[in-house]
């Protein structure tokens, strides 16, 4: 039985967090827990609380199987120790609220969260409607194929499309280029060969794209590659250094502080 961990701060963002978590937890009749971390909740607080959300969630939750959680721990901690104490197959996230000079510095309490989980994290950004289609931002990492076959799961039958950004330095953008053709050649041999890997599930269509990660990723959500858009960004990352995905600038770092639809992160 697959085991759901929704963190909720009992903002609106939150609610559409909780609100993706029921579809879910319904869609694949999985055991769902609603935690709030509060560090400063004393018992007979936490309690009320614990009440009130419950009677809040009655009933949205009718038919499934719930628990609702206060927990006297900060979110970035309290909700990766939790999904590893309980075995859960998905932690589910709320868009987080944009300060743009403190996040130069800082990372959010959710980016925090994505590093420490034990599992795949869902980043609930848009209101909750059945996925169109999938994106894959495909590296041919293990940290990707395992997101891949997360979103397999999470949503059976979806179309995923993978893409790979291809950035050339010094090369040309004519038909004879060397090296810009050796590069799209080799990225189109080894995409084909993440495809074909055993466990994973097949490509509707992969798109190898010229230029920046973070601008090939957005112009495939618009739909600007003729595939139609997409609402669900599939990325895996890696390592677990805050100065080293500073220096690196990772894809997965930089949509977790701005997705541009919903997000499924799972790391190596």
């Amino acid at each position: 039985m697959s085991v759901y961990i929704v963190a909720s701060d009992l903002s609106p963002r939150s609610d559409r967090a909780v609100a993706r978590a029921l579809m879910l937890a319904a869609a694949h009749d999985a055991d769902l827990v609603l935690a709030h971390f509060d560090p400063r909740a004393a018992p007979a607080a936490a309690q009320t609380l614990r009440a009130r959300i419950a009677k809040e969630l009655a009933a949205a939750a009718s038919g499934l199987r719930i628990d609702v959680r206060v927990i006297a721990a900060p979110p970035e901690t309290g909700a990766p120790a939790l999904a590893a104490s309980l075995g859960a197959s998905l932690l589910i996230l709320g868009d987080h609220e944009r300060h743009a000079l403190r996040d130069l510095a800082l990372f959010t309490t959710g980016e925090r969260m994505l590093r420490a989980a034990p599992c795949p994290v869902l980043v609930a950004a848009a209101p909750p409607a059945a996925w169109r289609a999938g994106l894959a931002a495909v590296d041919f990492s293990t940290a990707c194929e395992i997101a891949v076959i997360a979103a397999s799961r999470l949503a059976p039958g979806m179309p995923v499309d993978a893409i790979h950004a291809v950035h050339v330095l010094g090369g040309g953008r004519g038909d004879h280029d060397g090296p810009r053709a050796a590069a799209i050649a080799e990225a189109k041999a080894r995409m084909a060969a993440f495809d074909a890997r055993p466990a994973m599930p097949p490509f509707r269509r992969t798109i190898v794209a010229e230029g920046g990660v973070r601008a090939a990723i957005r112009a495939a959500i618009r739909g600007d590659h003729g595939e139609g858009g997409h609402d669900l960004l599939i990325l895996g990352a890696h390592g677990h250094s805050r100065l080293r995905d500073f220096a690196l600038g990772s894809a997965a770092h930089d949509m977790a502080r701005d997705p541009p639809c919903d997000l499924l992160i799972a790391r190596d």
